[in-house]
């Protein structure tokens, strides 16, 4: 697959693009969203929308590319190349925390989690195994078909798990269960 290059890298593109084409190559199942209409969907989470001035003046919300993996591999090999050619990262879960932890600042790859949403339940060991990008209302769905259900929860039931997990894991359970963070296996 042969990414677009921005206005900006028409006469100079990098050598990150040319590397991330060669995991495209490899990688059909590896999405990319770089239509400017859609990428504008991810500068903002679900409540911090600064108004354009002050955005455009400040920060550069506007990810570059979004790539949405869907396999472990395909996140090392994204954190790879951005750690190689020092390419700003942004991780986002589903963005609905609202403080802007999910928004980008200075450009660079977006990565949306989304699409690694497996929910694998054990219901002899009572663990429950969850990509990063299981929302918890899937999650909460799955547990209750098995007559289960989370010890802390969040009240956001469109978020994601990791989301939760970089933006704390409070939640109501967490005063009687301790942060998620004691309850996590790995």
């Amino acid at each position: 697959m042969r990414l677009s290059p921005t206005v900006a890298e028409k006469r100079n593109v990098p050598r990150w693009r040319k590397a991330l084409e060669t995991i495209l190559r490899q990688n059909s199942d590896l999405r990319v969203i770089e239509d400017p209409e859609k990428r504008e969907y991810y500068r903002q989470d679900l409540n911090v929308d600064l108004p354009p001035a002050i955005r455009n003046l400040l920060l550069k919300t506007l990810p570059d590319l979004i790539l949405q993996p869907t396999t472990e591999a395909h996140l090392s090999e994204i954190l790879a190349i951005a750690r190689q050619h020092k390419i700003p990262l942004t991780v986002r879960g589903a963005g609905t925390w609202g403080y802007g932890g999910a928004v980008p600042t200075r450009g660079g790859i977006l990565i949306d989690l989304g699409l690694m949403d497996r929910i694998e339940i054990n219901s002899q060991a009572l663990h429950v195994t969850v990509g990063p990008g299981a929302r918890f209302l899937d999650i909460s769905r799955e547990l209750d078909r098995h007559g289960l259900a989370l010890l802390s929860t969040t009240s956001g039931k469109g978020g994601t798990f990791v989301g939760w997990m970089a933006t704390g894991g409070m939640g109501f359970g967490t005063y009687h269960h301790g942060p998620v963070k004691n309850q996590l296996i790995s």
